[in-house]
């Protein structure tokens, strides 16, 4: 088989990025709106610096590429697949990740890159958070550390959504939704109109900064580019495919919130929620009722799963009636100061 050549970019322009996706339009990851030009391209023209761009070539054909970010520490470079390694700049986070490549090349390329990445000077850690993929072949000889979560969502495929809920959860949900109701009105969603999108999005950050502001990551609405990127997603997504969308759910003349909500196919990927409506009495959980109403709405539309995306949360698990697991993968190379670090690790932890 011919040979595989792994050419390394630190400059390119996002009209070559935009080339190498269409050379690969035939991709493993077709659909993924995540690994898509429309996510991608966005995220990078956010950025003060670009990740250095990875491209796997056969023959004079690309058969896959990636964007990984270089951190340096003490312990050497560690690389971030579609991630630069900056929590400011990677705070609207990559899901689903993986390399892009043609449908039958994945291991080709994920091999490949792995030991051009290895290679490269002073490389301590290779990182790909968030995969679908728990397998990462590499030739290496290096030291892989896997951990897995939980992603929940809902098959929007069975029949009776309520009734696929724990009991307990499908009483919260009930109680809550009739004690709005009868307060204020039916609850209702309705697609924000385009016209809108900045003005609702910026009240959408004001109430997401209020409540997320003060934890370990903050709101990313107080990140410039968090912002700048998503005006740019909803702008571009509001197009021909439709790929985002913000709604408001009211109850009767009322708003309760919004939900961002991104999709792909006829699967409706939830991002974030800006719960408007607070009430003193505990019975009443308008982010449960939010979501029973948006479920309902792409249900009524055929869509077949309503996805709660990564990251752990209890409401999650109790709306929820199906999971897949997404992994986060660690790949050390067998460096003298790798080495040394694990056993100092060891020495600590009395192995």
């Amino acid at each position: 088989m011919p040979q595989v050549n792994t050419d390394i970019f630190d400059y390119y322009t996002t009209e070559m990025v935009s080339e190498l996706f269409s050379t690969v339009h035939e991709s493993v990851n077709t659909g993924n709106l995540f690994l898509s030009p429309f996510w991608l391209v966005s995220w990078l023209e956010t950025l003060d610096k670009l990740p250095l761009l990875l491209i796997c070539v056969r023959d004079k054909q690309v058969i896959g590429f990636g964007f990984w970010g270089k951190q340096t520490h003490f312990l050497g470079n560690t690389y971030f697949l579609n991630q630069t390694g900056n929590h400011l700049n990677d705070q609207v986070w990559t899901e689903h990740n993986d390399v892009i490549c043609l449908k039958d090349e994945r291991d080709i390329v994920v091999t490949a890159m792995l030991e051009r990445l290895s290679a490269l000077p002073n490389t301590s850690k290779i990182v790909i958070r968030n995969t679908l993929s728990d397998h990462w072949p590499c030739s290496i000889q290096a030291t892989s550390e896997r951990s897995a979560e939980n992603s929940a969502y809902v098959d929007l495929t069975q029949g009776d959504y309520l009734q696929s809920l724990s009991k307990n959860t499908r009483s919260a949900i009930k109680r809550s939704n009739k004690l709005i109701e009868n307060t204020l009105g039916e609850i209702s969603v309705s697609p924000i109109d385009v016209a809108s999108h900045s003005t609702i999005l910026n009240e959408v950050g004001a109430i997401h900064m209020q409540r997320w502001g003060d934890s370990e990551f903050g709101s990313g609405f107080a990140n410039p580019k968090f912002v700048a990127f998503h005006d740019k997603i909803l702008k571009q997504g509001t197009g021909q495919e439709n790929q985002a969308e913000l709604l408001m759910v009211r109850a009767g003349d009322t708003c309760l919130g919004y939900l961002y909500v991104l999709k792909q196919g006829q699967y409706a990927l939830f991002y974030l929620s800006a719960i408007k409506f607070s009430s003193n009495d505990n019975k009443i959980k308008p982010g449960m009722s939010m979501h029973l109403a948006a479920i309902e709405y792409y249900k009524m539309k055929d869509f077949e799963r309503y996805d709660f995306l990564a990251g752990p949360a209890r409401y999650k698990e109790q709306m929820s009636n199906a999971h897949y697991p997404v992994y986060h993968i660690e790949i050390s190379t067998p460096s003298i100061r790798n080495r040394l670090f694990r056993w100092l690790k060891g020495f600590k932890s009395g192995i």
